[in-house]
């Protein structure tokens, strides 16, 4: 017979308590809430991605301002550092962020959380997110809001995660969730 210590008995007891009080759908289409952390991770793996879009732009913009300071170059300096700004950043980004916008319009889905296994749906009934939700209200209008506000609201959007329904700000905005592909 399997022994099974106390602090085991505990966890199930609280699990099964856990489990009866909680009224929102744990199941959409027969696929499971994500791990926060799985969440952590695919959000990650996008933000280096957005790091590496920009990344010729940044690079582009150091080297104008070593011509900048280094003597002789400035305007060419201020060249670069403007051409990287203005074009090239913006070029990788948007070329990125359209990407990005079909494959969670299509999907339901960011390159991280096709990595990662994860889906967005909607939280009523665990259909596709569409244009809609999964990248307009989900997506570009948190965006357009952290912006005009400030980080405030970012960690705000982000320590909501820790809810029972393991949901964001933005997925309450859009209506959505985030589970197992």
């Amino acid at each position: 017979m399997e022994q099974r210590s106390a602090y085991e008995a505990w966890l199930d007891d609280v699990g099964s308590r856990t489990a009866a009080a909680v009224t929102y759908p744990k199941e959409f289409g027969g696929r499971r809430l994500a791990s926060r952390w799985d969440r952590f991770v695919a959000a990650f793996f996008d933000f280096l991605l957005d790091l590496a879009a920009a990344m010729p732009g940044l690079l582009c913009m150091l080297i104008g301002v070593g011509l900048l300071f280094g003597g002789g170059y400035e305007n060419l300096g201020f060249g670069l550092i403007l051409a990287g700004y203005l074009v090239v950043i913006p070029i990788g980004l948007g070329v990125l962020g359209i990407y990005q916008m079909v494959l969670l319009s299509r999907d339901g889905q960011t390159i991280g959380k096709r990595k990662k296994g994860l889906v967005i749906v909607k939280y009523q009934d665990g259909s596709q997110v569409g244009f809609v939700r999964g990248w307009l209200l989900r997506r570009f209008v948190p965006q357009l809001i952290y912006g005009l506000s400030g980080s405030g609201l970012f960690i705000a959007d982000v320590l909501v995660i820790f809810g029972e329904e393991r949901r964001c700000l933005h997925d309450y905005l859009a209506g959505t969730t985030v589970v197992q592909s």
